[in-house]
This record gives C-alpha cells, sequence and structure tokens, in this order.
C-alpha cells in the first residue's frame, strides 16, 4: 500500500500506469477505486496516444517495437520544415533538439563566379577552386581563387640555377630571397670538393673553403707499413698509430708469449711455468716471473734415504712406515717401522720350556697351540711369564665355518669371534641367504620359489600371486577339477590306483593322475599310497600322513619331508601350499611393520645404550657411545631395520650379562663384535653354563635366571631352521 501511495503522489506532469489492471485489481483491493476513476475519465486503454508536435499526427503504442519509430521524438511522416534557404527538411520528423538538414546543392557563387561545392546547409567559406595567376618573375603559377587575389604575395616554387663563386650551380626556389651571403658561397655548396692533396688522394669533403690546412686533411686509409710488414690501421690525414696486430714474440727468459706487435717485451711478465729445478730435484712450481720457491711443493711419491718410497710433500718428508728391514743381534726381524729407531729388546714370540711363572701352573695353556714367551726373556734369563696365545681360534662353529678370531679372547670368554664367511643358511622362502654369516638373515628379495604350471610372471618371495584364471589340470580317467587354477579345487585325490607300466617294467604305486612311482625297485612301503612330489627326480617317496605332519606347524614354503626341497606346485596338495606360502607373507608383515617403526625403535634402544654406558666397563661404555652417536646422527640415510634388530639383541644380552662381575669377560667380548645373531646368543648361554660347572663356588650370580633371560630373548631372522631361541 506504501509503494502504491508513493507512486501515485510523486507525478509532476503526467503519469503514466503500464500493466494488466485487471491483475492489479485481482491482487488488491486498492486498484479497484482507481480503475473506476481512470475508466470514467478516458484514461484506460490498450494503448498509449502520443500526439506529434510538428503534424499533430497520433500514434497509438501498443508495443515495445512501436518506440523505435519514435526515437527522434516525432512521428513516421517526413519533417518538411521549410528552412531559410528556401529548401525542406529531407529528415524524418524529429523533435526540436535535431538540427534541420537540407540535402540539395549549394547555389551560391564566389566573386569570380566560381559555384559552391559544399551541401546547402554547410557554411560556403573560401572559395577552392584552381585559377592561374602570372608572377612579376614571369613565371605562372597554380591557386585556388581565394588565394589570387594578391598576387603580390605569393612565392614562386619553380627551382632555378644560381652560380655560386667556388663555380658550382645550387639549385634555390625563384621567389625565395637569401637571407646572408654564405647561401652564395661555397658554404652552401652539396657538390663534392674533387681537390688533389698532396699525398695524391682526392678531398672526399663537400666543397669548402680552403682557410687552413685542417680543411685537407685525407680521410683514405693509410698506405704505410710497420716494421713487420704489416699494413696501418689508420686515415692517410693523421700518424700512424701503433700496430695492435697479435704475433708470437720471444721473451727474455725465452718463452714465446702472444702479444701486440708494437708491445714491448721487456715490459711483459711471462705467465709460463719456471723451467729452473730446485735442489730437490723437482722441478719450481712457481710462474716464470716470480722467485723460485724457497721450500719445493712437490706432492707424490718420494724416494727416501732408506730406499723405500712414501706419498707426500717434499719439503716436509714424512718417515718411513715401512717394516724395519733390520735384523737384531738375536737374529730376529726388527718389528719397528723403518724411520724409527730399532728396539732394544725383541719382543718377538718363541716356542716357550713351559718354566714361566704363569698362573701357577707350569706354563700350561688351556687351549692346544704351543706355549710362546718373548724373546729378550730367553736370552737375559728373567723368569717372564707365558704370553696369551695370539694364533687364529680355528674352532668348528655352529655354522660349519671356522673362527678366524685370536685363541686367547674366545678361549678366556668362551664367545667365538662373528664369522665374516658369506652365509648359507637357509631362509624360510627356500632360498639360501648371501648376507655375512655372523649377521641375522635379513628377508629375501629374490622371485617365489612357488608358481602354478601357468605362470608367466613370478612375484617376490613371501607375496601371493593374483589367483590364476587359467582351468585348472588336475584331472584323470575317473575324476576332473572344473574351477579355475587359482581357486580351490572341487575332486580329491582319485581312490584308485595308477594302472600305468613304468620303464622299470614295474608297475606304478601311486594314485591315478599323480606323478608315478615305482612299486618295487628295492623299495618297500609300510603304508599305501605314497606321493611323488617331484624332488629329486621321483626318488622321494612320502606319504599323506607325513607331508602333512611335516608342513602342517613349520613357518616355511612347502617342501618334501625327506629331502626338504621346495615345491613349486602341487594339485593334491594345492591348500597346505598356499597355507604356507601365507605364513611366510604374516613373516614379512612382521618384518614390513618393524621397518615402519625405525624411528621409535632407535629412540628406545638410545635409552636403553645410555643406561648402560653407568656401568664401569670401559669396552662396554665405547660399545654404547659409538652405538648411540650411530643411531643420533644427522645422517639422512636410516639406518636399516636389519642392522638395528642387530644392535638391538646385543644391547638386549649385554643387560642381561653385563651386571655380572663373574661374566666380565664375556662382556668384553660381546661389546666388541661388529655382528650379532642367533648363533651368538646360544654361544652365550653355553658360556654363562660353562662358568657355573667350573666355578661353581665362585659364580655369585644365579645361573639359572640368566640362561632363562637370554633364552626368552626375541631374535626377528629370516632363517627356515628353529633354533632355541624365539625366532620369527
Amino acid at each position: 500500500m506504501g509503494r502504491v501511495c508513493v507512486a501515485l503522489s510523486r507525478a509532476r506532469d503526467v503519469l503514466l500506469i503500464l500493466g494488466n489492471m485487471d491483475q492489479l485489481v485481482s491482487a488488491s483491493a486498492f486498484w479497484g477505486p482507481i480503475k473506476t476513476v481512470l475508466k470514467a475519465q478516458g484514461n484506460l486503454g490498450n494503448s498509449l496516444p502520443l500526439v506529434c508536435s510538428n503534424h499533430a499526427s497520433v500514434t497509438h503504442v501498443t508495443q515495445i517495437s512501436d518506440f523505435l519509430d519514435l526515437k527522434d521524438g516525432g512521428c513516421t511522416r517526413p519533417c518538411l520544415f521549410l528552412m531559410p534557404c528556401g529548401h525542406s527538411c529531407r529528415q524524418k520528423c524529429h523533435g526540436a533538439k535535431i538540427r534541420h538538414f537540407c540535402g540539395e546543392k549549394c547555389l551560391r557563387q564566389c566573386s569570380n563566379g566560381h559555384t559552391c561545392t559544399k551541401p546547402c546547409g554547410q557554411l560556403c567559406g573560401s572559395c577552392e577552386t584552381s585559377v592561374s595567376v602570372d608572377l612579376s618573375c614571369g613565371h605562372t603559377v597554380e591557386v585556388s581563387c581565394f588565394s589570387s587575389g594578391r598576387p603580390e604575395i605569393l612565392e614562386c616554387p619553380v627551382l632555378i640555377n644560381k652560380a655560386l663563386v667556388c663555380g658550382h650551380d645550387l639549385k634555390l626556389q625563384c621567389g625565395s630571397k637569401p637571407t646572408s651571403s654564405s647561401e652564395t658561397t661555397t658554404a652552401a655548396c652539396g657538390e663534392p670538393c674533387t681537390a688533389q692533396l698532396d699525398c695524391g688522394h682526392l678531398c672526399s669533403k663537400l666543397c669548402h673553403l680552403i682557410e687552413s690546412a685542417e680543411f685537407h686533411l685525407c680521410l683514405e686509409a693509410c698506405g704505410c707499413y710497420c716494421d713487420r710488414g704489416h699494413p696501418c690501421t689508420g686515415t692517410c690525414g693523421h700518424p700512424c698509430p701503433p700496430c695492435n696486430v697479435v704475433i708470437d714474440k720471444i721473451l727474455a727468459c725465452s718463452h714465446t708469449s702472444r702479444l701486440l706487435c708494437s708491445q714491448d717485451t721487456r715490459n711483459v711478465d711471462c705467465s709460463e711455468r719456471c723451467q729452473n729445478t730446485l735442489v730437490c730435484g723437482h722441478p719450481c712450481r712457481s710462474l716464470c716471473y716470480e722467485p723460485c720457491d724457497a721450500e719445493c711443493r712437490f706432492i707424490g711419491h718420494l724416494d727416501l734415504n732408506c730406499g723405500h718410497k712414501v706419498t707426500g710433500r717434499c719439503s716436509d718428508r714424512p718417515s718411513c712406515e715401512q717394516p724395519c728391514p733390520l735384523t737384531l743381534d738375536c737374529g730376529h726381524a726388527c718389528s719397528g717401522k723403518c724411520g724409527e729407531r730399532c728396539p732394544s729388546l725383541c719382543s718377538e714370540l718363541v716356542a716357550g720350556d713351559g718354566d714361566g711363572d704363569g698362573d701357577g701352573d707350569g706354563g700350561s695353556r688351556p687351549c692346544s697351540h704351543s706355549p710362546l714367551r718373548p724373546c729378550y726373556s730367553t736370552r737375559d734369563g728373567s723368569n717372564s711369564s707365558l704370553v696369551d696365545c695370539v694364533a687364529v681360534c680355528g674352532a668348528k662353529l655352529s655354522c660349519q665355518h671356522y673362527c678366524s678370531g685370536i685363541c686367547s679372547k674366545c678361549t678366556v670368554s668362551g664367545v667365538h669371534a662373528a664369522c665374516t664367511e658369506t652365509c648359507t643358511r637357509r631362509l624360510v622362502c627356500g632360498h639360501t641367504c648371501t648376507g655375512v654369516c655372523g649377521q641375522l638373515c635379513s628377508p629375501c628379495n629374490l622371485k617365489s620359489l612357488v608358481r602354478c604350471p601357468h605362470a608367466k610372471t613370478t612375484p617376490k618371495c613371501g607375496e601371493l600371486a593374483k589367483p590364476c584364471k587359467e582351468k585348472c589340470t588336475w584331472r584323470c580317467v575317473h575324476k576332473r577339477c572344473t574351477k579355475k587354477c587359482g581357486a580351490p579345487c572341487n575332486r580329491t585325490v582319485c581312490d584308485e590306483k595308477c594302472d600305468k607300466l613304468l620303464v622299470c617294467g614295474h608297475s606304478c604305486a601311486a594314485h591315478c593322475g599323480e606323478l608315478c612311482i615305482c612299486s618295487d625297485c628295492g623299495l618297500s612301503y609300510d603304508e599305501f599310497p605314497v606321493f611323488n612330489l617331484g624332488c629329486r627326480g621321483g626318488e622321494c617317496r612320502n606319504t599323506s600322513q607325513s607331508i602333512t605332519n611335516h608342513n602342517s606347524e613349520r613357518v616355511g614354503l612347502f617342501e618334501c619331508p625327506q629331502c626338504g626341497e621346495i615345491i613349486p606346485f602341487s594339485h593334491p596338495f594345492k591348500q597346505m601350499l598356499e597355507t604356507c606360502l601365507e605364513r611366510v607373507g604374516d613373516l614379512n608383515n612382521v618384518f614390513f611393520s618393524r621397518t615402519l617403526k625405525i624411528k621409535e625403535r632407535s629412540d628406545d634402544l638410545v635409552d636403553k645404550l645410555k643406561m648402560l654406558q653407568n656401568i664401569n666397563i670401559q669396552e662396554l661404555k665405547t660399545f654404547c657411545d659409538k652405538t648411540v652417536k650411530l643411531l643420533q646422527s644427522d645422517s639422512k640415510k636410516l639406518m636399516s631395520s636389519h642392522q638395528l634388530s642387530m644392535l638391538e639383541l646385543q644391547t638386549q644380552v649385554l643387560e642381561i650379562i653385563s651386571s655380572e662381575k663373574d661374566l666380565i669377560w664375556i662382556t668384553l667380548s660381546i661389546s666388541g663384535r661388529p655382528c650379532f645373531n642367533q648363533s651368538a646368543s646360544r654361544e652365550v648361554i653355553g658360556a654363562v653354563k660353562k662358568k657355573r660347572q667350573t666355578a661353581e663356588n665362585v659364580f655369585s650370580g644365579d645361573v639359572d635366571a640368566i640362561v632363562v633371560k637370554l633364552e626368552n630373548i626375541e631374535v626377528f631372522c629370516y632363517q627356515a631352521r628353529p633354533f632355541t631361541l624365539s625366532i620369527f
């Protein structure tokens, strides 16, 4: 209601309402009275009548397009307004804001009788008709009509020749007047000079007055040559510049240098290497113009006075690090270095006679090696004890390799040195470990040994292959599997016996449709039937029960109970084969999950090592400091999970035994090992048990409790065979 009141009360000249009045009335009762008033006044209709102010004609507008015909403010008829020129306006009827326009030709003439060329409605302006005018100089020019009235102010545009004092002609406009005398002299001349100079060349400048010698300097190329025959690069009228041709010149030091032809060799510093030889025999390393080296800067192989060669700086020769070639008075070779003074006492170990003070047992040794004592003790009559055995241990380890450690260390601690041979242990995937024997076996990256008969590609060890979509090939004359190769078979082993006759002449003892087995050939079977898994050329015979018992609980791929060979595929035991493969996959997942926790494991190990640092054993502190520094290094390459597992195992063993003073030799041996595995842990258990047997009254610790703790340590190893320790 408020908007309607505002709309009806604000109009000043006229109020137009455009819309559907019936719809407005139906929407609001307010519009009903308004409609009645408008209808009574005759102001309600279906069109808008517009009256032309020029012609009084009425135009009814019923739609928007009707306004386009009235956009100039008039009606649709011609204007025909009579203008002052006597013509009528030819435009469409328009309002007063648009000027009238006459489209007729102008009929007015200038004073010379020329008709105007512009439309009637425009101003005529000056007459532009071209006429001929005779000038006072005698030339005739074409100008516009309005300019011909005053010929005295017109300039003649014709070019004429005017003679200059130099004899050349200058082209000037006829009507122009010289502003100064220079326009008629040689200063305005544009012709070349062509005067012959003293050098024989012609002047190449424009025509000029000869007022000084500078005006006739020759600009041609100079024809002179330097002392070495190089042409001058300057101009003829100027002094010759220094020759800038680059040539080879011999300097005072006899070296050759690339210099300018005009350059004096006495002012040049030679940048070549000095050719002088120093007192030591090496060439000088300074530049030719520099003083020779006071100290030789040669670095490389040097010949010493002793005849050996070393690598170093000539001015600061290192001492000889080779073994001394001299022989001592005792006949043994000197054990010192060539550059050092020979020792007065020979420390060479010689066979002892067992008379030393030793351990009170006449110099007896716990090993089988010959007793040794220093050479000087046999010559001066001193009662020196036997030294610890330094021979290679050579004991056969559990891995069937031989110990390469020092005999005395292995004997005292009861723990052998870490084996550095190539590992020959078998992994759970069936492959042979390729790592170091003294380390834990890490997961395998080779191709899996398990595959179906249709497989074209083989996944990595422990990974499950995609289910085969080919048809299963397990069939005989009695039964046939109709499933896909990758799905469980819908048939069982055929109950019938194979009726084939083998090459050896005996009948087959296998089930119908399975790999054949000779029923005789010197072999006897307590149970029937037996299975040929395809290993060792069919020589292994296994019953279904023995195969199931062997592969039901163990972690590893499906294998023959007799020879241990991995079986790639077997129709009767397909489900068991896949179960074994899943167990290996679960083991891989364990190793993978530990790999994802390297950072957390490293932090936990650092905390344990810092606790061990409080124990007053120097070798143990050194091991802890070195390992903590390695774990906390800023190197971008993190420690592998395999390396971290060995350190964790080594630290756990040290935590158990390091607090026992009676086991200090075992602690020292373990702290110095570069690697650690389950075999080392078993050796520690054996050494602890041996301590209890040999020192029952002296050992203060609880051996059984220590052994139980050691046996309960979890060892994360990929080795196939189980051990006393817990192994995943």
